[in-house]
């Protein structure tokens, strides 16, 4: 059906790209600001009438997205919360959920929750970095980028240092082969005593297992065309690293120490795919 042939249908598109050009206007107007938070709610009424789940969901995203722009943060909040709670239900797992999760990040950076932030902009990023179509994953990843918190938008043009800095791990992922989620759980969870973290039910169809333990967090993830990691590898600093490798060894995890830095008491094993893992002394 055409716009011409559905004149709600074209009235909720003529809305919705208005807010788009008003979003991307660089010097908008009290009036307009007005204009961009009423074309959002416009747009997003008549989809709720002609339209079906996924147009919902990004009126839903696009009202967050310029209340979070004119720092409303309750309604950023809300709407961003609905948008994704839709994507949940319907079970995407696609650009609609990376979206999503973007505007979670976005409204809460408008909160000053920044916490919240970062944690919903790793999902999105975890989401994008499983995207096949390139023009999404650009498109998505340049939002996130433009959320202030996590980029700031004006450098000095004589700094010597940018004005951000990374400040801790947030998780490492490797990948693991499909079916194998249960020698997963035995070798992280049993030996190494992490313990087992739900996913998110969008990225939970997926397979593959989190483990976490305090500030460690480890991702497995589904390769369907797995290779184990021999070079690259996770390392993790162990608090009585001779009774874990005995363990190990026990286990069938062989265990070699290395001595290339003797100030370092270390060691290397892998996981049951394969994956080197090494074990530093704390």
């Amino acid at each position: 059906m055409t716009e011409a042939s559905d004149p709600i249908r074209g009235e909720a598109v003529k809305a919705f790209n208005r807010t788009w050009e008003l979003i991307e206007s660089p010097d908008r107007s009290p009036a307009e600001d007005d204009e961009m938070l009423e074309a959002a709610f416009a747009s997003r009424h008549l989809w709720d009438a002609i339209g079906g789940e996924e147009q919902r969901a990004v009126g839903d995203w696009q009202i967050a997205h310029v209340a979070s722009l004119l720092g409303y943060a309750d309604l950023a909040l809300a709407r961003s919360d609905r948008a994704l709670g839709r994507a949940l239900r319907n079970g995407w797992t696609d650009w609609r959920l990376a979206s999503c999760y973007e505007g979670m990040a976005r409204a809460n950076d408008t909160a000053g929750n920044g916490a919240q932030r970062d944690h919903w902009a790793a999902l999105a990023r975890e989401v994008l970095d499983g995207l096949e179509d390139d023009e999404d994953r650009d498109l998505i990843s340049s939002q996130l980028a433009s959320i202030p918190g996590i980029l700031a938008k004006d450098v000095s043009a004589g700094a010597s240092h940018p004005p951000y800095r990374v400040t801790r791990l947030d998780h490492v992922q490797v990948a693991m082969p499909d079916g194998r989620e249960k020698e997963a759980e035995a070798f992280y969870g049993g030996i190494l005593g992490l313990e087992v973290r739900p996913k998110p039910p969008a990225l939970a169809v997926r397979g593959g297992r989190w483990f976490e333990d305090g500030v460690v967090k480890v991702h497995l993830g589904i390769e369907s065309d797995f290779r184990a990691a021999e070079k690259a590898h996770i390392a993790l600093v162990v608090e009585g690293l001779e009774a874990m490798a005995e363990v190990l060894g026990g286990a069938g995890h062989p265990v070699r120490w290395d001595t290339e830095l003797p100030e370092v008491r270390r060691c290397y094993t892998a996981d049951p795919f394969g994956n080197r893992i090494e074990l530093i002394q704390a």
